[in-house]
């Protein structure tokens, strides 16, 4: 049986698919100089590559632009095909749309998301990110990585700490002070 463009899905049965397959994530990239860009991501991959096509076709009906990739497992397993969304305005659209219909964990990550790609949308390209937006970026990311820890730095730095990821602002002038007691000592 071939479904090369698939079919558009209800969103209650999108929505049940987001919740047992899907994932709301958050990326940290560290960019030239002193900057860090947080990628907020949702991705789902399956083994039945025809649900996967219809998955495809909904986000396509609906008008959110998505990217759909293939792997093949090493080894005897099925070929996995994944779907992510990524872009602010892109995931703003899949949330506004698809949020109403989610339950429990993925409504909680959705909504997050959702109001931190709205802040972000807000603000200049370049703006650096709010103590709010610091906020939801933990709030999602203490939900999925409870192993490690990153801060964020007031120029955008962001370095390694412990084992969870976490990001925060550290207030400059504490940050000053404790620099200059350092180079006292």
């Amino acid at each position: 049986m071939d479904n090369p463009q698939g079919k558009a899905l209800s969103l209650d049965y999108l929505a049940g698919l987001v919740e047992g397959e899907g994932c709301f994530t958050l990326q940290v990239q560290e960019k030239r100089g002193p900057k860090v860009v947080v990628i907020p991501r949702f991705q789902i991959a399956m083994t039945d590559l025809l649900l996967i096509e219809d998955v495809s076709a909904t986000l396509k009906h609906l008008g959110i632009g998505h990217h759909v990739g293939n792997y093949q497992p090493k080894g005897p397993r099925k070929p996995v095909k994944h779907i992510a969304i990524t872009g602010l305005k892109r995931l703003k659209a899949f949330t506004d749309i698809l949020a109403p219909h989610l339950q429990g964990e993925k409504k909680m990550d959705a909504e997050i998301l959702q109001a931190l790609v709205t802040s972000r949308l807000a603000q200049s390209d370049r703006a650096d990110y709010t103590e709010r937006e610091v906020e939801l970026v933990n709030a999602l990311s203490e939900r999925h990585y409870a192993k490690r820890k990153v801060t964020l730095r007031p120029a955008g730095r962001y370095q390694p700490v412990g084992k969870r990821f976490s990001l925060a602002i550290e207030n400059p002038s504490e940050t000053t002070r404790r620099d200059t007691a350092a180079n006292a000592v």
